[in-house]
């Protein structure tokens, strides 16, 4: 997990909220951001309106950045991602009009972004061990739910007409950021622990007391055998040099007795030897 997408994916959720901020600030008295949403500060002829575009474009080339990164995640989501990204920057792109008229381009885009990003935690799932935990399936399902609700109250409060569409949107928007960010912070994480075997109750330290009998099991034998090579060379070297004794005792006493003679220590080494 590179350092630049921990970078983006922190600042996502920054960026989004310097962006309503500093907008709404160069707004007119009259701007309510509870009842008014964040696409009010980007909308044609309204003041300062390239401040709240660009957020748009910068938290959309964040997240691209961040599927990009994003390696241990699984392909689908991290393509998900990027389509969420690119959907961003086609709602930077597209206003809507700022005397509350609607904008079909804007509405497609900026519903395709919200429902992209509620999405991508299911395709960026892992399965198996060890998996980062924010790529684990229950993670996935609890960030799902958490934007799905949210994204419903959202919806709620736009075809209500509600007096929180702003305050909807903006809860929404802020928890969809912060989900990639969890998500990296958990791959970095796991990526710096060292790799184990997680088995479940009390199988782990039971498989870790069997591996450690195994290791001290095998190292005995290699001892064992070792000795036994030592014992096998010093043998076959005794019997060596009792062969050349005995020819040594042959050659230089002659005859029979220096045969016997020879025959007798050998036995009497052999003894000795445990031959």
């Amino acid at each position: 997990m590179p350092w630049w997408g921990l970078a983006s994916s922190a600042a996502t959720p920054v960026l989004l909220t310097a962006g309503w901020v500093v907008a709404g600030s160069l707004q007119p008295p009259s701007f309510d951001p509870v009842r008014q949403s964040v696409s009010t500060l980007a909308a044609a002829g309204a003041p300062d309106r390239w401040v709240m575009s660009l957020a748009f474009a910068a938290v959309a080339a964040c997240y691209i950045a961040t599927a990009v990164a994003l390696r241990p995640a699984a392909r689908a989501g991290r393509v998900v991602l990027v389509a969420a990204g690119a959907a961003g920057i086609l709602v930077a792109l597209s206003p809507e009009p700022l005397d509350g008229g609607f904008s079909l381009t804007h509405a497609v885009w900026a519903t395709a972004g919200f429902g992209l990003l509620a999405a991508w935690p299911t395709g960026a799932v892992r399965r198996g061990d060890p998996v980062p935990w924010g790529l684990r399936p229950a993670a996935a399902i609890l960030a799902v739910a958490v934007v799905t609700g949210l994204l419903c109250w959202f919806v709620i409060e736009v075809v209500a007409g509600g007096a929180q569409i702003g305050l909807a949107e903006r809860i929404t928007g802020e928890a969809q950021a912060l989900w990639p960010l969890l998500v990296v912070i958990s791959c970095r994480r796991a990526a710096r622990q060292p790799a184990a075997v997680r088995l479940p109750g009390g199988a782990g330290r039971g498989a870790a007391a069997a591996c450690r009998a195994f290791t001290v099991t095998s190292r005995s034998v290699r001892t064992t055998e070792s000795g036994q090579a030592r014992t096998g060379q010093a043998r076959r070297e005794a019997n060596r040099a009792l062969r050349l004794q005995d020819r040594a005792a042959e050659h230089h006493l002659g005859g029979h007795a220096g045969r016997l003679e020879g025959s007798r220590r050998h036995r009497d080494l052999r003894v000795r030897l445990g031959l």
